[in-house]
């Protein structure tokens, strides 16, 4: 009997304890269910935290390189294209024409401002006038025209080379041993003259005081990882008309700057064209992933 009574109280022991497990359990996983609720309600976005920092990770990574290797230009604005209206400038700047010809004064006008010399050259009496006040502008501005003048060369860049630190040119875009660069290429009509314009002769002959030799472009390594993760996304439409049938390993671009000296005279090409001939020297080449000279990657003063 005694042990009849002692199994049926254990029965029930083992019965509470059971339900007990059940209701602290179901107890619990409401209390974790309310409590992950709670937490969805203050941070709504929380399940998608883990993605968005992993992705945001990985973007900021690819930003910070990129933003980080950027070089300032501490040349730019300071040399200038070499189109016909700047090389007028340069040939007064030299002292190669004289105020008192008028021919000269005319065609300046010409070449400069196309509109009103067409609108007011057949006016005698008031253009006499034009030439007298551009006599002034010119002596007036004078101090402002310059003999520094920058072309803009597209270049190839070959596998980067951690040894030396750079890229290579390859394909027939190296500079080798140059003593002279043709400075121009103004060779469409200028205020519709598609002949040469007398005392403007122009594009020019540099000859240089030494031999020009360019060949490896020196880059900091985590430049040229930020540019080869750029030009791997370098689309062919991009790049100007004259380059679009054109094969490039790595796309880049060499401005080459310079500094005329001195003039030297006329020369004419086989086809009789003038070409003014100046001694000169290379200041520097400076290599740019765009042609408009933005993405620099190394400044190389000579």
């Amino acid at each position: 009997m005694a042990n009849q009574i002692y199994n049926i109280k254990m029965k029930k022991i083992v019965l509470i304890a059971v339900l007990s497990f059940f209701v602290i359990g179901s107890s619990f996983a409401q209390e974790q269910e309310n409590q992950k609720e709670q937490e969805n309600k203050i941070f709504p976005d929380s399940q998608n935290v883990s993605a968005e920092k992993a992705s945001s990770v990985n973007r900021n990574t690819v930003t910070d390189v990129l933003e980080s290797t950027i070089i300032e230009d501490k040349y730019a604005g300071q040399y200038q294209i070499a189109d016909i209206k700047n090389i007028s400038k340069l040939y007064w700047l030299k002292t190669v024409l004289d105020l008192k010809d008028d021919t000269a004064i005319d065609n300046f006008i010409l070449i400069n401002e196309c509109d009103f010399y067409k609108e007011n050259l057949k006016d005698d009496f008031k253009w006499v006038k034009v030439r007298d006040a551009t006599r002034e502008l010119i002596t007036d501005q004078l101090p402002t025209y310059s003999d520094k003048f920058k072309i803009i060369v597209p270049i190839d860049l070959g596998r980067y080379e951690t040894e030396k630190q750079g890229f290579p040119l390859i394909n027939g875009t190296r500079f080798k041993d140059l003593r002279r660069i043709e400075v121009g290429g103004n060779d469409g009509a200028i205020c519709g003259k598609l002949w040469a314009i007398e005392s403007y002769p122009r594009n020019i002959f540099l000859i240089l005081n030494t031999p020009f030799t360019y060949d490896f472009v020196p880059v900091d390594e985590h430049l040229a990882q930020a540019f080869i993760i750029r030009s791997k996304n370098q689309s062919v439409v991009d790049r100007p008309k004259e380059l679009l049938s054109k094969t490039f390993n790595r796309l880049a671009y060499a401005r080459i700057r310079m500094s005329f000296l001195e003039y030297q005279g006329v020369t004419r090409e086989q086809n009789r064209t003038p070409v003014a001939i100046m001694f000169g020297m290379v200041d520097g080449v400076d290599i740019f992933e765009n042609p408009d000279e933005t993405g620099l990657l190394n400044i190389t003063d000579f």
